[in-house]
This record gives structure tokens, sequence and C-alpha cells, in this order.
């Protein structure tokens, strides 16, 4: 019996399909994709604009202290992009970020960079704490070492990011945001 017979096959759509499993833990796409053209996005606050066209803007819901129990980023084109939600968050009922007192499931330290290309969050849960960085125009995010963001915000970005303001759409005057 040759050695690429069906044996052979079996291990490698098992080493196939188990890669592809460790992949798709690795990064999560949360947002479609959003191009935003030949212009030059740029950070304002909670909000990206482009030739002063509103793109996209941050919400916090359930803030709390500089944390927030869901992340989120709203598209012009009214996608939301839920970067993160603590486990009893339900997006159609907002004011659930409310239900549940807990030290843990939280999103904290939001920044992004001022072409939009990157924002980073920090969460905090009974695992631990773990830095994500989410494509604002790619839709995806992916767990980063904390080193990656300083590395970028000091070289590349020369200090030069945006602290997003924590906006709560639920609670909070728009005009503030």
């Amino acid at each position: 019996m040759p050695c690429y017979g069906p044996r052979m096959r079996a291990c490698g759509v098992f080493i196939l399909a188990a890669f592809a499993l460790l992949t798709s833990c690795v990064s999560s796409r949360p947002g479609r994709v959003h191009r935003f053209g030949a212009c030059k996005p740029v950070v304002q606050g909670r909000e990206i604009l482009c030739d002063g066209a509103h793109m996209a803007a941050v919400e916090c819901h359930g803030r709390a202290e500089g944390s927030c129990r869901a992340l989120a980023i709203r598209y012009h084109d009214g996608n939301v992009a839920w970067l993160y939600q603590a486990p009893w968050f339900n997006p159609e009922r907002p004011e659930s970020a409310f239900e549940r007192d807990s030290p843990y499931d939280w999103a904290s330290d939001v920044e992004m960079t001022p072409d939009a290309l990157y924002l980073w969050y920090r969460t905090d849960d009974e695992i631990g704490t773990r830095w994500i960085e989410y494509d604002v125009q790619g839709g995806m995010q992916r767990p980063v070492e904390r080193f990656r963001i300083v590395e970028l915000r000091e070289i590349r970005y020369r200090g030069d990011v945006v602290q997003i303001p924590l906006f709560d759409p639920g609670r909070d005057n728009p005009d503030r945001g």
C-alpha cells in the first residue's frame, strides 16, 4: 500500500482543518470593509471625518469611569461594528449594559491613530487584560502585544494618537460627544 493513500489524505485534511481553526481564533471581523475612498481620514474627538464628511463615530455603551461595557464603531452607512461586548450585553437593548455589576468585562483606554487606520483598546475580564487592535477600514480586529501599540504610537506616529472620548448614545447629549 503506498504511503500517500487514504491515511495520508485523512492526516492532511486534519492538519488543514486545525490550521483553519487556529487562524480563525487569531482575528475576527466585527465589521464590514469600509473604504474611505481617495480622501485622507482625520480623527476629531470620537468621529472620523473625510473631507469634512462624517464617516464613522466611536460609541461606548454602559460607560462608567473611563470604561465601556460595549464598544462599537457606527459607520456612515448604518453598519455597526461591535468591537467589544460584556457577556450579558444585548445590542437590541443598550440599557442591558447596566444590568450586572461586575469588576470585569470592560473595554477601556480607547485610542486611535490620527489617520484612522487603527483603533486600540484594552479589555479586562476574568482571564486578564488583553490589548486589541482594530483595523478601522478593513473591519478586522486581533489581540496584540502592548509593545506593538507603543512601538507604532511612538515611532510611526511620534506620539500623535487620539484619546477617544467615551460617548454613550443612551446617556450623553450628542453636542458633548
